[in-house]
């Protein structure tokens, strides 16, 4: 099992499993105190961002963009990303001199 909620959800799960085994927690503090390791997130390396620049160059990892639009359609990028639908990332590129680079 999978906590990511965070809510007090922990007890819950471990009820349902049975126990600790095989329940992790990315969310809830109190999780080694209830015998449930959380995993927590850890800071990129640059070693990291170079591996993964690495399988990028190979194809052997790729990112759906739903759509490039310019630095002043801001709001519109907010908005789709917003929605929750759009199906990739949202990138903004600088379009001017007044566009910060």
């Amino acid at each position: 099992m999978l906590d990511a909620a965070g809510a007090g959800v922990l007890p819950d799960s471990i009820e349902l499993r049975g126990g600790t085994d095989r329940v992790l927690t990315l969310a809830d503090p109190e999780g080694p105190a209830l015998g449930v390791e959380l995993s927590e997130r850890a800071e990129p390396s640059s070693d990291d961002l170079a591996d993964l620049a690495a399988l990028v160059a190979r194809g052997e990892v790729s990112v759906p963009v739903a759509a490039v639009l310019p630095l002043a359609e801001a709001a519109r990028a907010a908005e789709l990303v917003d929605g929750g639908h759009a199906g990739g990332k949202v990138v903004l590129v600088p379009t001017g001199p007044g566009d910060a680079r």
